[in-house]
C-alpha cells in the first residue's frame, strides 16, 4: 500500500515536467537540477545515480523529484538501495543558487547481493529498472568509485 500512495505525488510532479517543464525557463530548471542533485548521499556510498523527475511549482516553491540508487561500501551489508524522493526548494545560498529545504521519502527498495562484482552490478541494474519505472526525464551518475572502493571479499 505504501507504494501505491508513494506514487501519486510523483504522478503530479511528472505530470507538470515534460514538454515545456510546467512553465520553468531552461535557466531555472537547470538550477533546480543542480540543486536536486546536490542534495544526492555523498558521504558513504561508493555508487549515486540521481533520475531526476521533474519540477512544477507548489504553493509559491519548486517542487521537483528524484529517485537515487546508492551502493555503500561492503562493510554497510550486501544491498543496493534505491529511494524515490520529493524535494522542496526553498532556499538560496549566498552565492544565489538555489538549495533542497525540504526533502520527503515517497519509498524506497532495497536490491541485495551476493558481494561479488557481478552481484553488486546486477543489483545496481535492478535499482535502475526500479527507478525507470516513476519515469524519470534523465539519469546523472555522481559518484562512481567502484572500481577502487568496493572490497567484494572475492578474489575476481
Amino acid at each position: 500500500m505504501k507504494h501505491g500512495l508513494a506514487i501519486l505525488p510523483l504522478i503530479a510532479v511528472a505530470a507538470c515536467s515534460g514538454g515545456s517543464g510546467g512553465g520553468i525557463d531552461a535557466e531555472t530548471r537547470a538550477s533546480y537540477d543542480w540543486a536536486v542533485l546536490q542534495a544526492a548521499p555523498d558521504t558513504v556510498p561508493v555508487y549515486t545515480e540521481v533520475g531526476l523527475m521533474g519540477c512544477r511549482m507548489s504553493g509559491g516553491e519548486p517542487l521537483c523529484g528524484s529517485c537515487n540508487t546508492t551502493v555503500s561500501a561492503a562493510d554497510y551489508d550486501h544491498v543496493v538501495g534505491a529511494l524515490l524522493e520529493e524535494h522542496r526548494l526553498g532556499r538560496v545560498d549566498t552565492e544565489g543558487r538555489i538549495r533542497v529545504s525540504v526533502t520527503s521519502e515517497l519509498d524506497h527498495a532495497d536490491f541485495p547481493h551476493n558481494g561479488s562484482r557481478a552481484g553488486i552490478e546486477a543489483a545496481i541494474a535492478d535499482a535502475h529498472a526500479w527507478c525507470e519505472a516513476f519515469h524519470p526525464e534523465r539519469f546523472e551518475v555522481i559518484n562512481d568509485r567502484r572500481e577502487t572502493d568496493i572490497a567484494t571479499g572475492d578474489e575476481e
